[in-house]
């Protein structure tokens, strides 16, 4: 069984275009390139399509918290974690609304756990 997962090409697009219209901190670009070449592996999509939906679901936790992404770098690590949880449940819900089978969510869930466990093993007690 594949763990290739097929995406609706136009919305893949809208992530890499997204991506390209984005400028970012070293320090985040880390994190968000770590993140999606883990995740292009699971899922099959393109690292830069990766990238921009993860800089949408920022963005998006941003207005939705009225926080700069970046608090998350201060904050104490159980924090931390609850914040990037929060982060991955959004990208899976974003990705699974451009996926083309229904029947892929549990992978793709499955997929988006595997970021977050490569997260707090990584990054979140730094």
């Amino acid at each position: 069984m594949s763990n290739i997962l097929k995406f609706k090409e136009e919305d893949v697009q809208k992530g890499e275009d997204y991506f390209k219209s984005i400028h970012i901190e070293p320090e985040q670009r880390q994190i968000v390139t770590a993140i999606a070449e883990l995740l292009s592996k699971f899922t099959g999509l393109r690292v830069i399509a990766l990238k921009g939906f993860i800089l949408m679901v920022f963005r998006q936790w941003q207005i939705d918290n009225n926080k700069e992404i970046r608090v998350i770098a201060t904050a104490a690590p159980s924090e931390r974690i609850a914040m990037v949880t929060d982060l991955f449940n959004r990208l899976d819900k974003k990705l699974s609304r451009i996926l083309k089978s229904d029947g892929d969510k549990e992978k793709l869930t499955n997929a988006i756990n595997s970021g977050l466990d490569f997260y707090k093993s990584q990054f979140a007690n730094r």
